[in-house]
């Protein structure tokens, strides 16, 4: 047997013993939270430090205090005669 033809076996051989270990090391499914946690509670801020006053009570309406917050943006609850609204901004 030439020595071209024993080392393409070689090769051969060391790539099947690495994808075999790459197979048998591959991580299961990942787990991002045990089941029975809870999740974080969202953080809540005052109105005025993420809008100004004059936008928060006005004549016809006025921002509930606390402002709970939703990933980047507030949940405003805007109570008014007309209704009470949830607003995301």
């Amino acid at each position: 047997m030439s020595n071209c033809k024993r080392s393409a076996r070689r090769i051969a051989a060391a790539l099947c013993c690495m994808l075999a270990a790459a197979a048998v090391a591959a991580p299961g499914p990942a787990v991002a939270q045990p089941k029975g946690e809870d999740f974080e509670t969202a953080p809540v801020l005052a109105g005025n430090s993420l809008a100004p006053a004059t936008l928060l009570k006005g004549p016809l309406h006025t921002v509930a205090e606390p402002v709970t917050l939703a990933g980047y943006f507030g949940r405003f609850a805007i109570e008014s005669k007309f209704g009470t609204f949830n607003v995301v901004a």
